[in-house]
């Protein structure tokens, strides 16, 4: 805070707006450096924060220009500057979500407790954590670890990133390198409307020429009820359904992770069809969601990154086995589009309104 005085007043000195960022980026991170050990959003620390109100109050004083009995409200308004018990429950939530990324051979990650990990985790790798702060309690009640109670703030079921997986190693399968090149294209761009009657009646001609009765047809769409999510997958040639499956997934899912999702159960379809007919050497996968074609196939971390891993692995099993097999994932609109997409978009309600 002493910094912040030598630097600028409200008549020389460094602009205001430069006194917030360097508060914003200096003085906030080193005042609540391990805030994540100490603070508790149940029960705060009142001594703690109160000094930590102290010093913003001093700060948002020196930044405004204002009076020192200024209300500490009308200065957070004023600068745009949050109250510190906000930052602390930011600071703290951060934490908790950044948990489930880490890596399994992270020392955090394998002190976790046994309902935060996947099932597949080797015992010898674990260290097993302790339920509560391990001394004994004046008050005779358990007191939970930090770390036990920040993973309690989010469900046991959250999807893990996997930064260090080995199909996202620098020298795994990328589309230009085999089996994938010149086999396996990945088409994510979206028409704007006043191209999607031309687009959709390109592909329902193409659907009706030798070329596209040959090709295995599939097209993936989802739904989102009250009740839950769902999608579903349709799989057409030569006029015959091959498969058609919906899928129900839990209430909480977003669109882009079911979208994904349908995806991967689409390769996985695709995968045992191909493999089990040997006439069928082509495959088209249509869905509407531009975001999860842009991701189906990057193997780093993101949302559902699960649902791109499965759709590698399936892909990879496929080209790999049958040297002479071409496919394509396609955009085509959700609504108004194939008869194909309204089929599966009826199937995805149904889908959405079953019992997970």
């Amino acid at each position: 805070m002493a910094g912040l005085k030598v630097l600028g007043n409200t008549i020389a000195g460094i602009s205001p707006s430069n006194l917030r960022l360097l508060y914003k980026t200096v003085v906030i991170p080193a005042i609540t450096y391990g805030s994540q050990l100490w603070f508790v959003p149940e029960k705060p620390n009142k001594k703690l924060i109160h000094k930590l109100e102290q010093v913003q109050h001093k700060a948002l004083i020196q930044i405004a220009g204002a009076f020192w009995d200024s209300p500490e409200e009308a200065l957070q308004l004023l600068t745009y500057v949050p109250p510190i018990t906000t930052t602390l429950h930011k600071l703290y939530r951060s934490a908790a979500l950044h948990i489930p990324r880490l890596p399994l051979t992270s020392e955090i990650t394998r002190r976790l407790p046994t309902d935060y990990l996947p099932s597949n985790t080797p015992l010898e790798k674990r260290v097993i954590p302790p339920k509560h702060i391990p001394f004994p309690c004046p008050r005779g009640k358990e007191i939970l670890s930090p770390l036990t109670r920040m993973v309690a703030t989010y469900d046991s079921h959250t999807e893990r990133a996997d930064p260090f997986h080995t199909q996202n190693a620098p020298h795994h399968q990328r589309l230009s390198s085999k089996p994938f090149a010149g086999r396996l294209t990945i088409k994510p761009e979206a028409c704007n409307k006043k191209e999607r009657k031309s687009l959709v009646t390109k592909q329902r001609i193409w659907m009706g020429t030798r070329q596209g009765r040959k090709t295995l047809v599939v097209v993936t769409d989802r739904s989102k009820t009250n009740k839950a999510v769902g999608w579903a997958v349709t799989g057409i040639h030569a006029g015959r359904t091959m498969f058609k499956h919906k899928i129900p997934l839990a209430k909480r899912a977003s669109n882009h992770d079911t979208e994904m999702m349908a995806l991967a159960h689409a390769s996985k379809l695709v995968r045992e069809t191909m493999l089990g007919e040997p006439d069928i050497r082509e495959f088209r996968i249509f869905s509407d969601s531009t975001a999860s074609l842009t991701s189906i196939f990057d193997p780093g971390p993101h949302a559902a990154q699960q649902a791109s891993l499965t759709f590698r692995k399936n892909m990879l099993q496929l080209f790999t086995e049958q040297l002479d097999v071409e496919g394509t994932l396609l955009w085509t609109p959700g609504h108004g589009g194939l008869n194909q997409m309204k089929i599966t978009d009826k199937n995805a309600k149904a889908a959405a309104n079953m019992k997970c």
